[in-house]
């Protein structure tokens, strides 16, 4: 059933207060289950249920887009944060981070090599798009 509460009859407006606002905020916690917050420009902090994780942005490898979330790849291991690709993007420091794919963004700090239609990112290889190739030859 999942029964998040339940209400007897006869039903007052403080328990119906009291119910709606637990409501809210169940829904506005699983809605951020791994929310994105950028405070400052070397970190982020990522959000599970009650539990922060504060990321340093050199330790980010690569991102990842997987529909409505990201997949963040870092030196200490991954994050499924509930973010879209783009506004992760739009609030990291372009000067580190470069997309190299429409899924991918890297950290131009890890990239080692660029073969043919790859990036090297220490024991990672990702796939380079057609219309970043130009961008990523200018910055290497």
């Amino acid at each position: 059933m999942q029964a998040f509460d339940y209400i007897l009859k006869p039903l007052s407006r403080e328990r119906f207060d009291i119910y709606i606002a637990r409501l809210q905020d169940f829904f506005e916690l699983r809605t951020k289950a791994f929310a994105y917050q950028n405070n400052e420009s070397d970190f982020i902090i990522i959000k599970q249920g009650y539990d922060k994780y504060k990321i340093a942005t050199r330790d980010i490898i690569y991102l990842e887009a997987m529909k409505d979330y990201t997949k963040i790849t870092t030196t200490n291991g991954n994050y499924l944060v509930l973010t879209t690709f783009g506004n992760m993007l739009g609030n990291l420091s372009p000067q580190k981070f470069i997309q190299v794919h429409r899924s991918f963004i890297i950290n131009s700090g890890n990239l080692s090599a660029i073969k043919d239609n790859k990036v090297c990112l220490g024991k990672y290889e990702l796939p380079v798009g057609k219309i970043y190739r130009q961008k990523l030859a200018d910055i290497f």
